[in-house]
């Protein structure tokens, strides 16, 4: 809205300081603090978004700075930028809300498989002491072991990479 008024960018952003609620609130303050000190704006954006770890920010910075150097309209670049911003979000909960149901299926299948196991050695602890005793079920039992394992991770891997998506 700023932008749109006719503020610079430098007024914007205090502007939106003062508006944001934390913790984004505490990046702007920063960034218009080190303004006020004598920084460049998109330097101050750079740093912050260096810090923070915030690639929107840093795409902000380089339109100010391509902005101070060439011209154009930094009102349309920033309402560009929110627009993706939003976007990407979306889709990050729409992806999350359509791996649900598959989450909740992976987390079940390893549970019950690993409340099954302690459900037959609580009952029978004989059944695995016996098969423990031969020397091709002692084989079979540590390959079933490794392979549940294997599951287990590739499942997390699966959840995890589906959550990093989002």
């Amino acid at each position: 809205r700023a932008l749109s008024a006719g503020n610079s960018l430098e007024d914007a952003i205090a502007e939106s300081a003062r508006e944001s609620r934390d913790p984004i609130r505490g990046v702007f303050m920063t960034v218009t603090r080190q303004v006020r000190l004598g920084a460049a704006v998109e330097e101050a954006l750079s740093r912050q978004a260096v810090i923070h770890e915030l690639s929107d920010l840093h795409v902000l910075a380089m339109a100010a700075s391509v902005n101070r150097q060439y011209g154009g309209s930094m009102r349309r670049i920033v309402k560009s930028l929110i627009h993706a911003i939003r976007s990407r979000d979306s889709a990050a909960r729409e992806l999350r809300a359509l791996t649900a149901e598959t989450r909740l299926s992976a987390g079940a299948l390893v549970v019950v498989t690993v409340l099954l196991t302690l459900y037959i050695l609580g009952q029978n602890p004989d059944y695995y002491r016996e098969m423990w005793a031969g020397g091709a079920t002692r084989a079979m039992l540590m390959v079933s072991m490794l392979l549940q394992l294997t599951g287990i991770g590739v499942i997390y891997n699966m959840i995890r990479s589906s959550q990093d998506a989002g």
